[in-house]
């Protein structure tokens, strides 16, 4: 729960920060707010959609690291196992982007 909070009010100040949105989703996630944590995603998707400051491989990468946590969800909600889930984890972790972001949002594997 105080991660939940930590994040929340780090968006008071910069509600547009697709890390400080993204970091949400992932608080949600683990906190089994599924549903809640889905929706997050597809915000920062958007988010992601419209960012004109993000670098080419680091908007790869966290477009494609939203992409596996939807797809992680979905199949969460379907109850069945996400077989293919560390080696997807592998080739987005190839994505050539900064360190900070392959350290903050990071994927099993």
């Amino acid at each position: 729960m105080q991660a939940k909070k930590a994040a929340i009010s780090l968006l008071r100040s910069q509600s547009q920060s697709i890390v400080y949105n993204m970091l949400l989703a992932d608080v949600l996630l683990a906190s089994q707010e599924v549903d809640a944590a889905r929706k997050q995603y597809e915000l920062v998707g958007r988010m992601l959609d419209r960012s004109k400051n993000l670098a080419g491989e680091n908007k790869r990468y966290l477009q494609a690291y939203k992409n596996y946590r939807l797809v992680e969800i979905s199949f969460y909600l379907a109850d069945q196992d996400f077989n293919k889930g560390k080696e997807i984890a592998g080739l987005i972790h190839e994505i050539d982007a900064d360190r900070q972001y392959k350290r903050l949002f990071s994927l099993p594997g």
